[in-house]
């Protein structure tokens, strides 16, 4: 097999290699075709240029061995050659010419592989031209479909917008339809309203009208308990002329403590109290707001004047009702008022002056303003009774009830209190002088801003009691419970808390710090103990876990 016989194997085998190559790795080329290429030109012109070399070598070892044998004949018979058809060149040119020719087909084999691979890169150019071809129509193709699925969805598209349209032009006119309904119905409602307006000042002036009748018939009522009552006082009338005659049949008798009466004109007294009952007074064409019986005051009044003696008292109070009675403003003086029941009753700015009220009931009394003098309330009941601004000297309270009562602002002067429960008062701004608490509770009771002058809390639980900016003055506090109390800004002189019962050890220390700074040292003059951790005061059971008691 000659060389060109071999070349043209070599370049067979080539081709069909590649067309495999192309064959199994279309799909790669068409994704990559590029570099794919790239890679396919390179491996090739490697393996070209490997033949080339290959190829040069056994030209060149083949050439050497016939150079000797034909040098000189082939010079020769060139240079003649080349002087026949170009005698002008003459023989050194002739020879050059010679030389030339000579390279030239000495290594022809060269040009002719450059040739090829030249024609090889033009051929794999075309190829790859020709994929990128096939892969753009194929891209192309593939577009063409998506713009034509596109289309189809802009149409689609454009069909429901158009429906869509036509749907909200009805929704318009439904909803102009409803616009129009709604502002009718709102002229309607207007319409309405403005009949609701003028049925409710008609109603407004109907409640006018009805509440003035429920006014107008509340004073009728009561104009009517009052004709009733009215009536009544012609036999209270009769009742006390009977009392003045009972007076005379007993002149000359011993009169010193009171006249007697008959138990019969005792029992009419009685009923007739009970028979008075309490209504609203009518007040600048008002009802008061308070129920009261003008006629149980009368009659109160005049047996109190009347000068009967203690027992036959006694038999009408432990008895008679005398609760909301309108007594007004009284001065009482050297009279018996024991179990009197004048609970609710009205006797403001009044002056009881050597009274006993051992036992009285004066629940809800208002008696304001008043004085009390050489008065004894013993066992008597101030449940939420008014005595707002109201004196009390030589006064006994011995198990006297105050639960809810108003004493704000109170006086109590050489006044003794025993047994008493105080607790949750507002004593505000009261003035004590020469005042005992004797056994008494007075549990978160509120004296702030009071006068303590010459005051004992014997064994008396003060537990919680506020005493802010109050003025204790010789104030005794023997055997008392001061757990809890506040002294905050108290002037706090000559005071004895002598075996007092504290909750913290440091009491003095902090109720110190608490008091006014005009106050006594009381850290000088005490120190504080363990107690015996509880006593007993009213019927209390109080902690002591610690007591004070004087340095010695």
């Amino acid at each position: 097999m000659n060389r060109r016989s071999l070349i043209l194997f070599i370049g067979f085998l080539l081709g069909i290699l590649c067309c495999i190559v192309l064959y199994y790795s279309k799909d790669l080329i068409l994704e990559n075709g590029p570099i794919f290429f790239s890679g396919v030109l390179v491996t090739l012109l490697i393996l070209l240029g490997l033949f080339l070399l290959l190829l040069m070598f056994a030209n060149i070892d083949i050439s050497l061995k016939k150079q000797d044998l034909s040098t000189k004949k082939y010079e020769k018979t060139s240079s003649s050659l080349i002087l026949k058809v170009f005698p002008s060149l003459g023989e050194e040119n002739a020879e050059q010419v010679s030389k030339s020719l000579k390279l030239l087909i000495k290594n022809r084999m060269i040009f002719s592989s450059i040739s090829l691979m030249i024609s090889v890169i033009v051929l794999i150019g075309g190829v790859m031209g020709t994929i990128l071809l096939v892969k753009q129509n194929y891209l192309i193709s593939e577009q063409t479909e998506r713009l034509d699925t596109q289309n189809d969805l802009f149409k689609q598209q454009n069909s429901q917008i158009d429906t869509q349209n036509i749907l909200i032009s009805t929704q318009s006119n439904y909803l102009r339809a409803q616009n129009d309904l709604l502002n009718r119905q709102n002229s309607l409602l207007d319409a309405q309203n403005s009949l609701f307006n003028v049925q409710n000042k008609k109603v407004e002036y109907q409640s006018e009208l009805l509440n003035e009748q429920v006014k107008e018939t509340q004073i009728q009522s009561n104009l009517q308990d009052a004709t009733r009552i009215s009536s009544l006082v012609f036999l209270m009338s009769n009742i006390l002329d009977e009392v003045s005659n009972e007076k005379r049949a007993q002149s000359g008798q011993n009169t010193e403590h009171g006249y007697r009466i008959s138990d019969d004109l005792i029992g009419r007294i009685i009923a007739l109290s009970r028979s008075l009952r309490p209504y609203k007074l009518l007040e600048n064409k008002d009802l008061s707001k308070r129920l009261l019986s003008p006629e149980r005051g009368q009659l109160f009044i005049s047996l109190m004047y009347a000068g009967l003696d203690t027992v036959s008292l006694g038999k009408i109070f432990a008895e008679a009702n005398f609760s909301y009675s309108d007594i007004g403003s009284i001065r009482l003086e050297n009279k018996f008022l024991k179990n009197v029941n004048l609970s609710n009753s009205y006797f403001p700015e009044s002056s009881f002056i050597n009274i006993d009220c051992s036992s009285c009931n004066l629940t809800g009394a208002v008696a304001t303003q008043t004085v009390f003098f050489n008065t004894n309330f013993d066992s008597a009941n101030f449940s939420g009774a008014h005595l707002t601004g109201s004196a009390f000297t030589l006064t006994s309270f011995n198990k006297t009830i105050f639960s809810g009562a108003s004493i704000y602002a109170t006086n109590y002067q050489l006044t003794k209190f025993t047994d008493v429960d105080l607790s949750d008062l507002n004593m505000e701004f009261v003035w004590l002088k020469n005042v005992s608490f004797n056994n008494c509770l007075s549990w978160f009771t509120n004296f702030n801003g009071s006068k303590f002058t010459n005051v004992d809390f014997l064994n008396t639980s003060l537990q919680g009691s506020k005493y802010q900016n109050a003025f204790l003055v010789g104030t005794n506090f023997v055997e008392s419970d001061l757990i809890e109390t506040d002294f905050s800004g108290a002037t706090v002189t000559q005071c004895n808390f002598k075996n007092v019962c504290v909750m913290k050890q440091e009491w003095l220390k902090i109720k110190e710090e608490e008091i006014h700074k005009n106050s006594d040292r009381l850290l000088q003059k005490y120190k504080v103990i363990k107690g015996p951790n509880s006593k007993k005061i009213l019927n209390a059971e109080v902690a002591c876990p610690f007591i004070i008691v004087e340095k010695q």
